[in-house]
């Protein structure tokens, strides 16, 4: 499903569907006299969804949903053709795929529905550096909960049987929400960052004060002549390129004025959220 392709009234309902498991619309109705009348339905339901977006996710949605990035390098592009090359040539154990799909769901079935509690939800915390830290950071305690629950089996449980998270439980939320934390900090949504990436590594090589015209980078990186222009022109907007030369008819040159460092911001929130978890497990 593609998120920008949803009206304001479909985004509304999937958020009160998510959040409070149920939609209440009212809507006519006409009995066997031809008389009308307005009732309320109720729809109610638990999904699960996957929404595709080229755009910034807007915050006031943050919340209700967990932001992913598609990995587009070309090793990835070559393990989709080797998978896809696999199974044209009938190489391909399609038994093998289905033995995993149903030892997947034996597992779904074995999990109970019990109920979480974290001893270390005050202690671990999204720091509050990052964009709509409180959102996030109610996405990072249930996902630490939905993982508890997971390992019900190898976790401890107390008098009243609820599952008590664990350390553990923690460090792997981490490793699993980190690039979505990521993605909240930056000015740039994925598929703009990808592409200014690759305009750095590109003026990085050059050693030289780098100057770019659209054309050229639509030769270098395989763009179409409308992403490249849509790019270049959001990234002039956010003040990380700027023209410095050129004429409308021949093409405008480029420079990078703004060289942010996401590897360092990683790093940093990185080092903050594993601070925190090194002191529960020294009090353990």
């Amino acid at each position: 499903m593609n998120y920008d392709s949803l009206s304001k009234s479909a985004k509304t309902a999937l958020a009160e569907l998510q959040l409070l498991f149920d939609i209440n619309y009212s809507h006519i109705t006409k009995d066997k006299f031809g008389n009308l009348s307005s009732t309320i339905k109720t729809v109610k339901g638990h999904f699960s969804s996957l929404l595709c977006t080229s755009e910034k996710i807007d915050p006031r949605d943050v919340q209700n949903i967990i932001v992913a990035c598609t990995d587009n390098t070309e090793d990835t592009f070559h393990k989709i053709i080797e998978h896809q090359d696999l199974k044209l040539s009938g190489l391909y154990d399609f038994s093998e795929e289905s033995r995993s799909i149903q030892m997947l769901q034996n597992c779904i079935r074995c999990i109970h529905n019990l109920d979480v509690v974290n001893p270390y939800v005050r202690k671990v915390k999204i720091p509050s550096e990052i964009p709509n830290c409180s959102a996030l950071n109610y996405q990072f305690q249930l996902i630490i909960n939905q993982i508890a629950l997971i390992h019900q089996y190898q976790r401890t449980k107390d008098k009243q049987g609820r599952i008590m998270v664990e350390a553990d439980d923690i460090e792997m939320a981490i490793r699993i929400l980190f690039d979505s934390i990521i993605l909240n900090t930056d000015d740039l949504y994925p598929s703009l960052r990808i592409f200014f990436q690759q305009i750095k590594k590109i003026a990085t090589e050059s050693n030289t004060n780098y100057h770019f015209t659209q054309r050229e980078l639509r030769n270098k990186l395989g763009l179409s002549k409308s992403s490249c222009f849509r790019f270049v022109n959001e990234l002039e907007k956010l003040e990380y390129v700027k023209k410095v030369g050129g004429y409308a008819n021949k093409g405008y040159l480029y420079k990078v004025v703004y060289w942010d460092d996401l590897e360092k911001k990683k790093k940093r929130i990185k080092s903050n959220l594993m601070k925190q978890l090194k002191r529960i497990n020294k009090k353990d």
